[in-house]
């Protein structure tokens, strides 16, 4: 009988040392757990056969998953804060050993951003597309690296705003109504933490509520004289002036506001609609009930009324010339201000409400 002998090592083929894929993040925070991954393969031993150690070297060794079927093992935990040296290494039955590394840092525990909102403008025009602009900043990951959301009270989420390495926010909204909005800046960082910061943006130029509801819809061209007679106001608060002989030093400029604006208009077309000319209308209503009315929480207000004036030049050189008139305009008591314009039959009716809140 001849007889054949063939020597094999393994019906597998030369025995080699364990695979290691292994996927460590590059930092972390010590008050968020990190996730560790990896897949260990041997081309002789089962993956649930071989010898593994995952540790680091400051916190020492891991707890981590069993290992599945395809090799694969994880790890959840927190790690103290420093610089760690990730080493996992497995060995196969045969003793075959491989080892791989990496490096980790992890931080101190994770501070949120911080964000701040402020609109830039007392009230928008309406039909018109609105820049928002805000701030942010993080103590741990460059600002431009952060997550910027902006939602509204009734819209719900309204889109995603730029940063830039600065911290500077910007967004361009077209589409909101004529009201006050509750509008929220949302700023997420790298791991999930969030700053807030709301704010109230106003579309239109007086306030949507029934005691304006006859003065919404005024022509352009009122509009732009009422912004003008703001303008020739400021220039002269700016300059300070001489009232009836009362010198008057420079004082801030008014910010035209809507609240007062809405009582001024109700003001102009109710003297054109009842046919009178004075502070106080035919129902006994003076200037501080109509700017209560119209919802302007006063500490203080002035009011001047004017009539036949044909351009905001015009009138405003007419209240400055007038001693108590001229007084209201140069008053430090004031920082903002309406003006509200009616015509009928070819004459303007003007009136300007002052106030501070």
């Amino acid at each position: 009988m001849l007889l054949f002998f063939v020597g094999c090592a393994s019906i597998f083929g030369t025995d080699i040392a364990p695979e290691i894929q292994m996927t460590v993040p590059n930092s972390g925070y010590a008050d968020i757990e990190i996730a560790m991954s990896a897949v260990i393969t041997d081309n002789h031993d089962l993956s649930s056969e071989l010898i593994l150690h995952w540790s680091s070297d400051v916190d020492g060794d891991f707890a981590f998953s069993a290992v599945d079927t395809e090799g694969y093992i994880s790890f959840l935990g927190l790690l103290s804060a420093g610089t760690h040296n990730i080493s996992l290494s497995a060995e196969d039955l045969d003793g075959n050993i491989t080892t791989v590394a990496d490096e980790l840092i992890i931080g101190p525990d994770n501070v949120a951003p911080s964000c701040n909102f402020t609109p830039s403008q007392e009230f928008w025009n309406e039909n018109t597309p609105i820049t928002l602009e805000a701030e942010a900043s993080d103590p741990n990951i460059p600002s431009e690296e952060l997550i910027v959301e902006w939602f509204s009270e009734d819209y719900g989420s309204l889109g995603m705003g730029d940063i830039d390495e600065a911290g500077n926010i910007t967004f361009t909204v077209d589409n909101l109504s004529w009201n006050e909005h509750n509008i929220t800046l949302l700023v997420m960082d790298e791991v999930g933490a969030t700053c807030e910061s709301s704010a109230i943006v106003r579309v239109g130029h007086v306030p949507n509520i029934e005691y304006c509801t006859a003065v919404l819809n005024w022509s352009e061209e009122w509009k732009t004289f009422e912004q003008e007679v703001v303008t020739l106001t400021n220039e002269i608060r700016e300059q300070g002036t001489t009232c009836d002989g009362e010198a008057f030093p420079a004082v801030p400029p008014l910010t035209m506001q809507r609240n007062l604006r809405c009582s001024s208009r109700v003001h102009s077309k109710d003297m054109v609609d009842r046919d009178y000319f004075d502070h106080t209308n035919p129902s006994g209503e003076s200037p501080g009930d109509r700017i209560s009315f119209a919802e302007y929480p006063w500490n203080t207000y002035g009011e001047n009324i004017a009539y036949g004036y044909s351009s905001p030049q015009e009138v405003v050189d007419g209240w400055h010339q007038s001693p108590g008139h001229c007084r209201n305009m140069m008053s430090g008591l004031f920082d903002e201000i309406g003006v509200g314009i009616y015509e009928s039959g070819g004459f303007i009716y003007w009136t300007q409400n002052f106030g501070s809140r």
